[in-house]
C-alpha cells in the first residue's frame, strides 16, 4: 500500500468535515487501506477458512474502562467497540451517523434534542435498554466530578427518557458542538442495573455495553479480550469470535512477533520499518489519515520553563523539520499548530516559532539562563520514536547550554507522574474524538480539562475564548476565536507541536476488514483474518 498522508488530503478531509456539521447524513466508508484477497471468501468463490481468534498486539495497556473516570486512548478506543453512543461518527471521519439512535429531531430554537432509539436493544449480559439507563448514562457523564470529560458536557441541561426508546437532551444554549457531542465516548450508554451490582471498581474492568464485543479475561499487562457479542442486534454479522489484545511495549519486537506469526496485527509499527513490513512476504500495512498531532510538552508551573521565554527560546533551538525526516520516513509533516489540519478551523499560525540558535540564546539570556540549565526530558521506555526524538533533542538544547537528562520510565509511573504535573518536559500525543476543534482545544487549551495537556499552562484570553467558541453559532467567528486561540498559543509555547502523521498499523495480508476513524477508535465489526 501506498502512504496516504499527504497535506492536500488532510485538507480534504477538513473541509468535508465543515460540510458534514452543517449537513450532516449516514452511511461513510472505511477510510483505512486494507489488504485485498483475504477473509472473505477464497479464489473459487467458497467461503475461507478464518480464524476464530485473532492477536492485536499493542504498545501500552488499558489502565480503565470506564467511560467517565478514564483518560487515553488506550482505553477509548477499545471500548468504543463495547459501550455505543446514541450517535457515531463514520468511518471515514466526514459525517455524523445515527448509532442506537434510529432518528433524532431538534426543535427550532436548538435546545431540545430528540433521540428515538432503535428497537429491542440488549446490552451483551442480555439486559433490556431501558429510559434508566439512558439517564444514568448522561447525568454520570454530566456530573461525576473526578472525571476529565465533564467539561464537555457542560452545554447539556438535563435529560429524559419518557419511554426505552425516547429519550430527550435538553441543552443550555443552542451549539455547533452540540450534535458532534452525542457521538463522545463519555457519553457511551452503559447498563445501570450492573453497575450498582459489581460497583465502580468492578465496572472500570468490564463495563457492560450493547456494542458487536463484550469484554472478557483482562490480564493486566498481557492482554485483554474482546469477545463476539452473541446479544448483538447483528451478531451474524460478526465473523471473528475473539481478538486478544496483547501488551509487547517494545517497538520493535512488536515488529518481530507480526513477522514471526505471533501477532496477525500491531499499532505503532516504526515509521522506520513501515517499508519493511510493506515488503515482507504475507504482510502488509495500512496508514489511515488521522488527527493526532504529536508535541514535547513543557511543564508550565514550575522550574525555567514556567518562564514563557525560556518555553519559547526551548522551541526555537529545536529543529523540528530535523526530528521529522529522521523519524517519519516521509509519514508525516512538521506540526504548527497543536489543532491537525483534519481539523476544521486549523490555520498556520504567525507567531509560529522558527529554528533560530542565536535568537533562543538571547532570549535564554533575558530569562536569566544565559549559561543554560539543567532539565529532564521524560519519555515511556520502549517507545522508538520517542527515544529517538529525545535524543535529537538532548543534542538540539545542547547548543543553547540547556543539558537534557533523558529519563525513561514505563507507562503508569509516566502517567501518574504526568497527571501530577511532576514532568519537566515529556512528549504527548492528541487524537481528537470528534470532527470539531472544541474539544481539542479544550485538552490542549483549558486548564479545567486535563490541566491543558498536562502543562498546567494558563492563559485568561485562552480560557474566554475556547469557552465561547464552543458555541458560537456563525462560522465565520468560530473561525476568528480559533485563529486566535492558536496564535496566542504558538507565542507562548506550552508545547512544542512536532508533527502530524497518519495511524501507522502492520496486519498479516490475510486480515480483511480492519478500519479504524480518523479520531481513532477501531471498528472491527468485520475484522476476519483467513486461516
Amino acid at each position: 500500500m501506498k502512504k496516504i498522508w499527504k497535506r492536500a488530503a488532510a485538507m480534504l478531509l477538513a473541509v468535508s468535515m465543515v460540510l458534514a456539521l452543517a449537513a450532516c447524513s449516514s452511511g461513510g466508508g472505511n477510510n483505512s487501506p486494507a489488504p485485498s484477497g483475504s477473509g472473505g471468501e477464497s479464489p473459487s468463490g467458497g467461503d475461507a477458512a478464518i480464524k476464530s481468534e485473532i492477536v492485536f498486539a499493542r504498545r501500552e495497556d488499558s489502565n480503565n474502562l470506564d467511560p467517565v473516570l478514564q483518560d487515553g486512548n488506550v482505553n477509548i478506543w477499545f471500548f468504543t467497540m463495547v459501550l455505543e453512543s446514541l450517535l457515531k461518527v463514520s468511518d471515514d471521519g466526514t459525517k455524523i451517523e445515527p448509532g442506537l439512535a434510529e432518528t433524532w429531531d431538534v426543535s427550532e430554537d436548538g435546545l431540545t434534542y430528540t433521540f428515538h432509539l432503535k428497537e429491542g436493544l440488549v446490552f451483551s449480559n442480555g439486559d433490556p435498554v431501558l429510559a434508566e439507563d439512558l439517564v444514568w448514562s448522561y447525568e454520570r457523564a454530566m456530573h461525576t466530578e473526578e472525571s476529565l470529560w465533564a467539561e464537555l458536557c457542560l452545554n447539556l441541561d438535563s435529560v429524559e427518557a419518557p419511554d426505552d426508546t425516547t429519550f430527550i437532551v435538553h441543552v443550555k444554549e443552542a451549539s455547533p458542538v452540540d450534535e458532534v457531542t452525542f457521538t463522545l465516548f463519555n457519553l457511551t450508554i452503559g447498563d445501570k442495573s450492573y453497575f450498582e451490582e459489581v460497583g465502580e471498581e468492578a465496572y472500570a474492568k468490564c463495563p457492560v455495553g450493547t456494542g458487536a464485543y463484550k469484554f472478557g479475561e483482562w490480564k493486566q499487562g498481557e492482554y485483554l479480550m474482546l469477545e463476539k457479542n452473541e446479544n448483538y442486534r447483528d451478531a451474524d454479522s460478526v465473523k471473528t469470535e475473539k481478538i486478544r489484545v496483547t501488551v509487547v511495549p517494545d517497538d520493535n519486537t512488536r515488529v518481530m512477533q507480526l513477522q514471526g506469526g505471533n501477532a496477525d496485527l500491531i499499532s505503532d509499527v516504526p515509521w522506520n520499518r513501515m517499508s519493511e513490513v510493506e515488503a515482507t512476504s504475507g504482510l502488509d500495512i495500512a496508514t489511515p489519515i488521522s488527527t493526532e498531532v504529536r508535541s514535547l510538552n513543557f511543564n508550565c508551573t514550575k522550574g525555567p520553563t514556567a518562564d514563557v521565554k525560556v518555553r519559547q527560546a526551548l522551541t526555537m533551538a529545536i529543529d523540528k523539520e530535523a526530528i521529522v525526516k529522521m523519524v517519519l520516513f516521509g509519514y508525516g509533516e512538521v506540526a504548527d499548530s497543536y489543532l491537525p489540519p483534519s481539523i476544521p478551523y486549523y490555520i498556520s499560525p504567525s507567531t509560529t516559532k522558527s529554528h533560530d540558535v542565536e535568537a533562543a540564546k538571547a532570549l535564554l539570556a533575558e530569562a536569566g539562563y544565559a549559561d543554560g540549565f539543567d532539565i529532564t526530558l521524560t519519555t515511556n521506555a520502549g517507545n522508538a520514536i520517542y527515544e529517538q526524538m529525545a535524543t535529537m533533542i538532548k543534542e538540539q538544547l545542547a547548543a543553547i547550554g540547556v543539558n537534557v537528562t533523558i529519563e525513561l520510565l514505563e507507562a503508569g509511573t509516566f502517567n501518574a507522574k504526568r497527571a501530577a504535573l511532576e514532568l519537566d518536559m515529556f512528549f504527548g500525543g492528541w487524537t481528537s474524538d470528534i470532527p470539531d476543534p472544541s474539544q481539542q482545544t479544550s485538552y490542549w487549551c483549558l486548564p479545567a480539562t486535563a490541566n491543558s495537556v498536562h502543562t498546567g499552562w494558563s492563559n485568561d484570553r485562552v480560557i474566554e475564548l475556547g469557552y465561547a467558541a464552543a458555541k458560537e453559532m456563525d462560522s465565520e467567528k468560530r473561525a476568528e476565536m480559533y485563529a486566535e486561540i492558536q496564535e496566542i498559543y504558538a507565542d507562548e509555547c506550552p508545547t512544542v507541536p512536532i508533527y502530524y502523521a497518519p495511524y501507522g498499523v502492520g496486519m498479516s495480508a490475510k486480515l480483511d476488514g480492519f478500519a479504524q476513524i480518523p479520531t481513532g477508535p477501531y471498528r472491527f465489526n468485520n475484522l476476519t483474518c483467513a486461516e
